[in-house]
């Protein structure tokens, strides 16, 4: 019936995925900025580990962010 619209999935695929690399971008920026806080705050009680939680924390949620 409609023979003359364009490719939806063809239009949508850049936008896509510039979507996704800002999202990949801002969490990168939220983890480098919370770990540089807490570093800066109190050096002494600095844990990598805290620091792998929060990585691994900030790419879930981006991840999760990028499939909706």
């Amino acid at each position: 019936m409609w023979t003359g619209l364009p490719d939806l999935n063809a239009l949508l695929l850049p936008v896509l995925t510039w979507a996704t690399a800002a999202v990949a971008t801002i969490a990168a920026i939220i983890l480098v900025w919370s770990i540089y806080e807490n570093w800066t705050q109190n050096p002494d009680r600095f844990s990598w580990f805290s620091a792998l939680f929060k990585a691994l924390g900030v790419g879930l949620v981006a991840v999760v962010a990028s499939l909706i």
